[in-house]
């Protein structure tokens, strides 16, 4: 297999029954991978070359005559993302390899990427032995990849995909790939529902207990508390232009200023839609669809829910509501 990489916008692909040839034309110089070397054009080839009659061993002839090989690592180019003190533990581990083969020394040879992170591979040039390092520890804070880590954080800042490699294009690091991204986004999901509903239970139980102490029960024992309830969607006008296709609310505890319950509505799912418009089956997936009312009545359909799981949620009433008159019920 032959490659040629340059910086032609459209590749010229040619094919024949004993060798692929793929290359790009840039001037006169140029990057091969022939026979697992990289290297380098020493004069421009013709866009007319004929390369129908050649086979492996004329065209190896050929290239080894005209190229000049590159060092593996002057292919490398941009920034990285490194975990520094587990970097340097894995190279004590190559530097360990000398001690064995005195007369070897481990050549870089590539680098395989996955997402914001890197496997590079070594190889002794004595007795073959051969070693990777990993720019980052596969499971970093909380458990977590390095990719998921700043998945979540795009998550946080409210950007996504195309906001994340224009930023890390500019710091000049290869951001991972779309379908990374999607599938970092869907394991990220499932952690922080995890975590927020274990902290709107805990915040329950704190404002049942401060209920208790100031004696707001009642008769029949159940506590019953004040809560501050908003919600939104995106686009409104307060008055016209209530078209928005999804909805948000929250309910809050009065007294300890935490949320209690939070609820999201959606009028569309976007791979039920992407099915439905170019008449394909409709693969497995999270629908998201869950309200096929007004986007008016959005908020006030979660205050509700909110409110009739109070009891089940976290044994307390919402005797007393606080809010603008969309949320009111």
């Amino acid at each position: 297999m032959i490659y040629l990489q340059c910086f032609s916008r459209r590749p010229v692909i040619r094919r024949s029954s004993k060798i692929d040839l793929k290359y790009y034309y840039f001037d006169s110089t140029e990057l091969v991978w022939f026979n697992n070397k990289v290297q380098n054009v020493s004069a421009p080839i013709s866009r007319s070359t004929s390369l129908g009659m050649l086979n492996s061993q004329s065209a190896k002839f050929m290239f080894v005559g005209m190229f000049q090989l590159l060092k593996p690592w002057e292919l490398l180019s941009g920034r990285r993302i490194v975990d520094i003190g587990y970097l340097l533990q894995q190279y004590h581990t190559i530097l360990q390899h000398s001690q064995k083969c005195t007369m070897g020394r481990m050549d870089f040879k590539r680098e395989v990427r996955s997402g914001i992170s890197s496997k590079l591979y070594f190889q002794c040039n004595t007795c073959d032995k051969k070693e990777f390092i990993v720019t980052n520890s596969p499971l970093t804070t909380n458990k977590r990849s390095l990719n998921e880590i700043a998945v979540w954080g795009s998550m946080s800042i409210g950007i996504g995909h195309s906001q994340c490699e224009e930023l890390f294009a500019v710091l000049d690091i290869p951001f991972m790939a779309p379908k990374t991204f999607a599938k970092c986004t869907l394991s990220v999901k499932k952690v922080g529902n995890y975590y927020t509903i274990n902290e709107i239970k805990k915040n329950g139980q704190v404002e049942k207990q401060l209920a208790i102490e100031n004696g707001n029960v009642n008769a029949d024992g159940t506590p019953y508390i004040h809560v501050i309830c908003d919600g939104g969607w995106a686009k409104r006008s307060y008055g016209h232009g209530y078209s928005s296709s999804s909805g948000v609310a929250v309910i809050i505890g009065a007294e300890t200023k935490k949320i209690l319950f939070v609820g999201v509505r959606n009028k569309i799912c976007s791979t039920c839609s992407y099915a439905k418009r170019n008449n394909v089956i409709v693969k497995k997936h999270v629908c998201a669809l869950n309200f096929n009312g007004p986007s008016t009545s959005m908020e006030q359909d979660i205050i509700v829910d909110g409110f009739c799981e109070s009891l089940s949620q976290h044994g307390i009433m919402y005797k007393y509501l606080i809010g603008e008159w969309r949320c009111m019920l």
